[in-house]
């Protein structure tokens, strides 16, 4: 089982945002930085932070299951947990997703968008890879105090 903590914050002075990408203490996987601009975004909201380190993570870990040098550089991982203090990223990807792929991306009732839909969209895609290569995404919630590695990176 692999865990890696992951968070998206907004800067004190709410004009930027930032994620930080915890795999443990002096790991070089470590990561943390601005989050770009979208072409799409009117607003830019934590969600939109939260949203870039969960698919920047999982495009980590797909790198990681591939072949380097004829060796894997994770070859027994079955499983990876991501850690994050956003319930929010953690409900859609138990359940909301599944969901709102099965409705064309519209809410329950069919009738509004969701909110990100091209963000979730590509996070599901990349769950869905791993999945196909025996890797099972799960994600659990901690309290922002306890999630302080990730966001720790996040405001640096």
């Amino acid at each position: 089982c692999i865990i890696i903590s992951i968070a998206g914050r907004v800067s004190p002075a709410g004009n930027s945002l930032t994620y930080g990408i915890f795999h443990g203490p002096g790991s070089p996987r470590n990561r943390s930085g601005s989050v770009p601009l979208s072409p799409h975004e009117r607003t830019r909201t934590r969600l939109h932070a939260e949203l870039y380190a969960t698919e920047l993570v999982l495009k980590q870990v797909l790198g990681l299951l591939n072949v380097t040098n004829g060796q894997k550089e994770w070859p027994e991982a079955r499983n990876v947990v991501l850690v994050t203090d956003s319930r929010r990223i953690m409900h859609a990807l138990s359940s909301c997703v599944y969901t709102w792929k099965a409705n064309g991306w519209t809410r329950a009732r069919g009738k509004k968008a969701v909110a990100n839909a091209a963000a979730w969209k590509a996070i599901l895609d990349l769950v869905e890879e791993l999945e196909a290569r025996g890797v099972g995404v799960r994600v659990w919630t901690v309290s922002e105090a306890v999630n302080t590695d990730a966001t720790g990176l996040a405001a640096s």
